[in-house]
């Protein structure tokens, strides 16, 4: 899938996210789980869209869609396991919140039995790496991030994708290094020695400096001899080296203290490898094939899904109507059409010359704004609509309704599958918040492929009638000052395509199939 759907837990400062961007891939949605102010400043820095979800012991409270996530990471507290620790294993509380990590593929497993995921560890003892491995179902990999940087990292890699080694991408100390650094050198219980080649692996304690145990590589800034040097001779890794040092932009732990950088840098994903491991899951046949069967779920709305929900409207011409996730305009096009004289505004993060470009829309577009990212409260009451009628993207549909709700002056009309009702964090959060008066079902399927193509299994489509593949939507109703319970009624007419301007069933069913089995485009 081009745009996928990602949780990280215990996220730091987003590696997953740089290394995903390295790879040309923007995802749908990234959630991050992490406690860490300064890594969350450093995170938010680059990447304000990411979603923070906080603490990962709280996972039962998100609110976000399970059964949408397409890729967990993470690389849990590894204190407990390392070499360089105190190896208590599972006894450690940090090491614990592995079973976090587990409880949470396991509950996303439950609802998408296909989710991609990944958990990174260090090199520990045959008795941790065994458990991880039988709770996990999957032989990890062992990657020593030499091969791809100029620093040794030894890391276990649990994916459920093939991954193989990484070439040998001949990356020095020398590469890395500021003009300043004359050479590298470790200090060895009281005596200095050259370290050439590759430095020894960052850690979080990297800021205090040189140690007497030969484990943190320093730099020489003075031209002498290893008998002579003293600490005045001698400096830490930049963290711009530390950031290269581990595949992380330059400069990009610059909203931080350099000790907070040296500490979340040492803590980081050694980026490189991380590219390569991610790289053999996006070029994989597996994924293409994902990707090219959700290329085919489209959330343009049907012109005769807002038809159904027109019948038990009784439209006010005065009011203002606006949808703030317009795309391509089928709402506001369908609403013109019934109601010509209604005034009705779109808004969409596309700027405004493309959307216009790609459609003929007759009426006023705010084109390149993000209706998510508004402030509301800086909106005058007289240009704030009177209603907002949206099918906003599943993933997002909770953020957009607590700001529809917010800013629409009488209420809200959405299309959304009936899965939105569910979760115990909607119904304390979400539903506890807005005012329901009207669930609209529609009693057949809606078909939201594109152009109106038909699906995978268009065998099983006959004589226009939708898969049964296809999910169950509604139009819910939100409304200020409406205080009842809600409502149910359904939609029972048939979906039609008079007024629809996607290709049409079953007069060029032949075409869809054609399309499907030759990868033809079509144009609705």
């Amino acid at each position: 899938m081009n745009n996928p759907i990602v949780l990280s837990l215990f996220d730091g400062l987003s590696c997953g996210r740089i290394v995903l961007d390295n790879l040309g891939i923007k995802p749908y949605a990234y959630y991050a789980s992490e406690i860490d102010k300064y890594a969350i400043k450093v995170s938010k820095e680059n990447y304000p869209d990411i979603k923070q979800l906080g603490n990962v012991e709280n996972w039962r409270e998100w609110d976000i869609p399970w059964e949408e996530i397409d890729l967990l990471i993470g690389g849990s507290p590894c204190q407990g396991f390392s070499f360089c620790g105190k190896q208590l294993l599972f006894d450690d509380p940090r090491s614990k919140l592995f079973f976090d990590y587990l409880d949470i593929l396991n509950h996303i497993k439950s609802k998408n039995p296909d989710v991609k995921f990944m958990l990174e560890n260090v090199k520990m003892k045959k008795q941790a790496l065994d458990l991880i491995t039988d709770f996990l179902g999957v032989e990890p990999i062992f990657i020593n991030s030499r091969v791809v940087s100029a620093q040794n990292r030894q890391r276990y890699y649990w994916c459920n994708w093939d991954v193989s080694e990484p070439e040998n991408r001949e990356i020095y100390l020398e590469d890395i290094l500021e003009k300043d650094a004359i050479g590298c050198i470790l200090k060895d219980h009281g005596k200095f020695k050259w370290r050439k080649g590759k430095s020894t692996c960052l850690d979080a304690n990297y800021w205090k400096g040189v140690d007497n145990h030969a484990q943190r590589t320093m730099v020489l800034i003075e031209d002498k001899e290893l008998l002579e040097i003293n600490k005045d001779d001698i400096r830490k890794f930049f963290p711009v080296e530390c950031e290269r040092l581990q595949g992380i932009p330059c400069n990009y732990t610059k909203a931080v203290s350099n000790s907070q950088a040296y500490k979340m840098i040492g803590n980081a994903w050694q980026c490189d490898t991380i590219y390569h491991i991610f790289k053999e899951l996006f070029m994989s046949n597996d994924w293409k094939a994902k990707k090219k069967k959700v290329a085919c779920d489209s959330y343009e709305t049907p012109a005769h899904a807002v038809e159904s929900l027109d019948k038990f409207l009784n439209v006010d011409n005065s009011d203002v109507w606006m949808d703030v996730c317009c795309g391509r305009g089928a709402i506001l096009k369908e609403m013109k059409r019934l109601h010509p004289k209604l005034k009705v505004y779109g808004m969409d993060i596309r700027p405004t010359d493309q959307i216009k470009k790609d459609n003929e829309l007759d009426f006023p577009m705010q084109g390149g704004r993000d209706f998510l990212n508004l402030n509301i409260d800086e909106i005058p009451e007289k240009k704030r609509p009177d209603w907002i009628i949206m099918n906003p993207p599943f993933v997002h549909s909770t953020e957009f309704i607590y700001g529809a709700w917010k800013l629409a002056r009488k209420g809200v009309f959405f299309l959304q599958r009936i899965g939105v009702l569910e979760s115990a964090d909607r119904g304390e959060g979400l539903w506890k918040n807005v005012a329901l008066k009207y669930v609209y079902l529609f009693s057949r399927r809606l078909n939201m492929f594109p152009e109106g193509l038909v699906p995978w299994n268009y065998k099983k489509v006959k004589n226009g009638k939708a898969a049964g593949s296809l999910a169950f939507y509604a139009w819910y109703h939100l409304e200020h000052g409406y205080s009842g319970d809600p409502m149910i009624k359904w939609i029972l007419d048939r979906p039609h395509y008079e007024h629809d301007t996607r290709l049409r069933l079953p007069e060029d069913f032949d075409a869809a199939k054609d399309t499907i089995e030759h990868g033809k485009e079509t144009h609705g």
